[in-house]
């Protein structure tokens, strides 16, 4: 029953370090961090569990972060995903990816503070 109350965040990055980083990050929010490594396992883990919101990053391998997004979508449009960025705004890439529906983007160097804004803004937490 309190696991309802978790919030839970699908991290999807094929850097490690990202994952580690951002995943730890997020885990002392309170909230839960599910981490994939690649676009195939973020969309089995969308499937398998109730995420609540989604911080996917475009640059994958195989299955790029395009084709996660729109799968995404078609299975739960309701659930925010926030696009990650590496080497600062990528303005062409990031309106598509808003096209297709994604709630806004994050950078990697951002600070941890705004980061942690955007995903709550997209949850509609103050």
């Amino acid at each position: 029953m309190a696991d309802k109350q978790i919030i839970k965040i699908l991290l999807v990055d094929d850097e490690a370090e990202v994952l580690n980083t951002w995943g730890d990050m997020i885990d002392r929010l309170g909230w839960k961090c599910f981490r994939a490594p690649t676009g195939e396992i973020g969309l089995d883990m969308f499937k398998m569990y109730n995420i609540d919101s989604v911080i996917l990053d475009l640059n994958l391998p195989k299955m790029d972060g395009f084709e996660v997004l729109k799968a995404m979508k078609q299975l739960k449009p309701g659930v925010p995903v926030v696009i990650l960025t590496g080497l600062g705004y990528e303005k062409d890439r990031v309106d598509k990816a808003v096209a297709l529906g994604a709630s806004g983007y994050v950078g990697k160097a951002m600070p941890v503070k705004d980061v942690i804004s955007k995903i709550k803004a997209v949850l509609g937490k103050k």
